[in-house]
């Protein structure tokens, strides 16, 4: 989180991560061509105030998401829903209630390719024993019906995502302005081999905002996001990305591309490794980071 005096005159700082989450389809014949996917998984607020809602969209502009990757029309509900304990993150705790999270839009049609687009609201009631907490709720989307068939589906095609923030630890009156940092990448997954260059991918950062923003480009731990790493691939050592750009300034509603290099210097073993590419902006004391998931083959 960007600690800085040019913001202190905000009652609150928010700190928000975003990772692409794993499309699930059903596995049925029947059904084969149904599909959805969401990358409103893995967030991270801070510091929210007891007694206060928060409008993710006017907030944030980050509504809850997720794309029909069907070829047919579909409905798609999206419900909160307690964590199990299997997936609850380390440090937090399981939301006591989900009436704490409001999906304005539950249920809706979607065509073929599109998506389903809902503002979440989270209201923290007004109890100063909540105060310095950590709460997990799950974000759980899935195709309640689909167009020509006319009875309830065998199994449920859908995806669940994590939306975990913090309690302020003191009592602050003040609120925070709304701030849009919304960005996109791509590609959002880079697959790739380095033997005899050590080029590795080009990556496009599209500031989808109305302001100019500086974007900070940096190899991440997957770790400390709590992302695990896929079966057959072990961590890419600290230090073995070179980038373009380390910053990069934006105007609104443009795009500009960094280079990503790997540093043949670091002499590691030939393998198969995962490593994380974290795109960070920052405004009103409230930051916002996007990753890049990498899967490198050494030869």
């Amino acid at each position: 989180m960007i600690h800085n005096s040019l913001f202190t005159i905000y009652a609150s700082r928010f700190t928000l991560y975003f990772l692409l989450f794993t499309i699930y389809s059903l596995p049925f014949t029947l059904y084969a061509s149904l599909g959805i996917s969401t990358d409103f998984n893995n967030i991270f607020i801070e510091n929210l105030q007891v007694g206060q809602e928060y409008n993710l969209t006017k907030m944030f502009n980050l509504p809850c998401k997720a794309k029909n990757n069907s070829d047919k029309k579909v409905k798609i509900k999206i419900q909160p829903v307690k964590p199990v304990q299997q997936s609850l993150k380390a440090g937090f705790e399981v939301i006591p209630s989900t009436d704490w999270i409001k999906i304005l839009n539950p249920e809706i049609s979607v065509e073929p390719k599109g998506f389903a687009i809902s503002d979440l609201i989270i209201k923290i009631p007004d109890d100063k024993t909540l105060l310095g907490k950590k709460f997990q709720v799950n974000i759980w989307f899935y195709i309640s019906s689909a167009e020509g068939e006319s009875e309830i589906l065998a199994a449920t095609p859908g995806v669940e995502g994590s939306l975990l923030f913090s309690i302020s630890p003191k009592l602050e009156k003040q609120k925070v302005q709304p701030v849009d940092l919304n960005f996109e990448l791509e590609p959002k997954e880079i697959y790739s081999a380095v033997a005899s260059t050590n080029f590795i991918s080009t990556v496009e950062i599209k500031n989808l905002s109305k302001k100019t923003y500086i974007y900070s480009i940096n190899q991440k731990n997957p770790y400390e996001v709590n992302l695990k790493i896929k079966g057959g691939y072990e961590l890419l050592p600290e230090g073995c990305l070179i980038f373009s750009h380390q910053k990069l300034k934006i105007k609104k509603k443009k795009s500009k591309t960094f280079n990503i290099y790997f540093d043949k210097t670091k002499n590691i073993q030939a393998g198969n490794y995962f490593g994380l590419i974290e795109i960070n902006t920052s405004s009103k004391g409230i930051s916002g980071s996007k990753y890049i998931k990498l899967f490198l083959e050494v030869r």
